[in-house]
């Protein structure tokens, strides 16, 4: 098993459409081609962990770093591991409208987050950076 992890910083003030567009393409992608793993989008940052056959991630990854949509890609991590730790994931969507955005709801999606980034069951390189990815964000 495979993984890769980076993050990237957004170039687009992306309608919700526009997201939900990418997120059914990527979706559809990597069930085809057994690609797990977790994606977050907030902040106009993305953080990405990849898992699957070496071959499909890389070749996936070199289509990520020529997206337009996106600029400062950054490896993070990319090595072997025994076996997938987010397995039963897809990628996530929440949109928060702009009153959310500054109040309750975006304190608690974060607070959230932040807690659950300390309880993956098995650890890897890859994961352990892409969760303190995901902190460093959070805290921005």
């Amino acid at each position: 098993m495979f993984e890769l992890a980076y993050s990237s910083t957004s170039c687009l003030d992306t309608d919700r459409g526009r997201v939900v567009d990418i997120l059914e393409i990527s979706r559809r992608f990597n069930a085809e081609n057994d690609i797990t793993g977790c994606l977050l989008s907030y902040n106009g940052q993305y953080t990405q962990l990849l898992e699957g056959d070496k071959e499909i991630v890389q070749e996936l990854y070199l289509k990520i770093l020529k997206d337009e949509r996106h600029y400062d890609v950054k490896l993070l991590f990319e090595g072997e591991k025994d076996e997938r730790i987010f397995r039963h994931w897809s990628m996530a969507f929440l949109e928060l409208d702009s009153d959310q955005q500054r109040g309750f709801e975006k304190e608690l999606f974060e607070e959230n987050l932040y807690f659950f980034s300390h309880f993956t069951e098995q650890s890897t390189p890859a994961v352990k950076l892409f969760w303190g990815k995901v902190r460093q964000i959070i805290k921005k």
